[in-house]
């Protein structure tokens, strides 16, 4: 997985939210200590391999009729959506 700053409080509260904390290992290099570097335990690489192919099947039919600029402000609205839901 490629470590992306913007992305490090959304991943927290998704492992809070959905219990994953022992599900994932984080790890902050010594190199750059500004990065954190997550990868999944045993018991999350199962959960992944059972919830991928949810995921994959719903994808197309839901975003059907949706181009790739389209997608992206979706992505981007909903996660001001999850920031609220964040701040209730």
């Amino acid at each position: 997985m490629h470590p992306d700053e913007r992305y490090v409080g959304d991943t927290t509260r998704l492992k809070h939210q959905t219990g994953l904390l022992v599900r994932c290992t984080r790890v902050r290099p010594k190199e750059n200590a500004r990065i954190v570097l997550i990868d999944l335990t045993p018991k999350g690489e199962q959960l992944a391999e059972t919830l991928m192919p949810v995921a994959i099947h719903f994808e197309e039919p839901l975003t059907r009729g949706l181009d790739q600029n389209e997608i992206t402000e979706l992505k981007r609205l909903l996660k001001k959506v999850y920031e609220n839901i964040d701040n209730l």
